[in-house]
């Protein structure tokens, strides 16, 4: 940990560990997780696509928003720690 910012600067060994057997698990599950995550992009795409929410009912009702962009990370990504 950085003492003066209090922000890991590596991942002490039993963080590593445990990162390496999460990653052996999403491995393990990527083909499940593909197909989840595609499923889900795909309602939420649709959703913002069909929904009257998205739509400028006032004026020509013409969509407030494009299709979005929608992607997905790990919790548990060093990143957000």
């Amino acid at each position: 940990m950085c003492p003066q910012s209090g922000h890991r600067t590596r991942l002490e060994p039993e963080a590593a560990r445990k990162s390496n057997i999460v990653n052996q698990n999403v491995n393990q599950n990527e083909g499940r997780a593909s197909g989840l995550q595609a499923w889900l992009a795909a309602a939420i795409k649709q959703f913002v696509a069909e929904s009257p929410l998205n739509r400028l009912r006032d004026i020509d009702g013409s969509p407030m928003w494009d299709e979005p962009l929608v992607a997905f990370a790990d919790g548990d990504d060093p990143l957000f720690l």
